[in-house]
């Protein structure tokens, strides 16, 4: 058995970073929540500043399209004028010591 965690999540990229310094910080700090299930959590992965959400060791396919809503919904809050489309979130299998 794998030890590892999948991970529905946002790569942010130069531009969503740039705007993303714009955003106060206790704006950010409402919308990301590293110990909440229910907002975003930063995490890096493989090089990568991801936004996005844990969703455990086995996956629901039903409720991946919901969860893909809340993402996008809740990384809108943060910068509502970036390009957002379906090929800008990712599902990974993250190891459990970057969970």
């Amino acid at each position: 058995m794998f030890d590892t965690n999948f991970f529905f999540g946002f790569p942010v990229d130069a531009l969503y970073e740039t705007e993303l310094k714009k955003v106060s910080s206790s704006l950010k700090d409402l919308f990301i929540q590293d110990q909440s299930e229910e907002y975003l959590q930063r995490i890096e992965f493989e090089g990568k500043v991801m936004l996005g959400k844990f969703m455990g060791a086995t996956l629901q396919t039903s409720t991946l399209e919901l969860v893909f809503l809340n993402i996008i919904s809740l990384l809108k809050c943060l910068v509502p004028d970036y390009p957002y489309s379906q090929q800008n979130i990712l599902l990974m299998a993250v190891p459990l010591e970057n969970a």
